[in-house]
């Protein structure tokens, strides 16, 4: 369970930095203005410092949820039938469903 849920918040942490990216690229102006940027900043003096705005912690937050309601039908299925996460001695999700359900 523990690697698919940390793979999981992985990829998705991946998937939004690049969104981030993506979107200040292609609005450079308006990214960094808007409340939506993940990094907003704050004029101390003659420089910017980098501050942490509240909306991160909401889409921290939504990652790592996501990421554990995707990973915890693991313990589950083990729980009502061992056959489901292994084959013989070997671990391995023996249940196509959540093959399909992991990976969409």
């Amino acid at each position: 369970m523990l690697d698919v849920f940390f793979s999981t918040a992985s990829i998705l942490h991946l998937c939004l930095i690049s969104l981030d990216r993506y979107v200040a690229l292609s609005r450079p102006f308006s990214h960094r203005r808007s409340e939506s940027s993940l990094v907003g900043r704050i004029k101390l003096g003659s420089y910017e410092k980098p501050r942490v705005t509240r909306s991160i912690g909401i889409r921290i937050f939504i990652v790592w949820a996501t990421a554990f309601v995707i990973a915890v039908p693991l313990p589950i299925l083990g729980a009502s039938d061992r056959d489901n996460l292994f084959i013989g001695d070997m671990c391995a999700i023996n249940v196509p469903e959540f093959a399909v359900f992991g990976s969409l």
